[in-house]
């Protein structure tokens, strides 16, 4: 996975998708300790700050 390799733009837009397809993948992001780096990015923050 891109995160392993410090690739996290690259991951994130795979959520991005994954959250396109199937928006309740929200709710696993928000408790997926996984993906902390990727939430640290400014576009994971302007994308899925006010989402519940």
């Amino acid at each position: 996975m891109y995160k392993e390799d410090g690739e996290y733009e690259k991951a994130l837009r795979d959520v991005i998708k994954t959250v396109k397809l199937n928006p309740e993948f929200i709710k696993y992001i928000k408790k997926d300790e996984e993906l902390e780096p990727i939430k640290k990015l400014e576009a994971y923050k302007i994308m899925f700050e006010n989402e519940r």
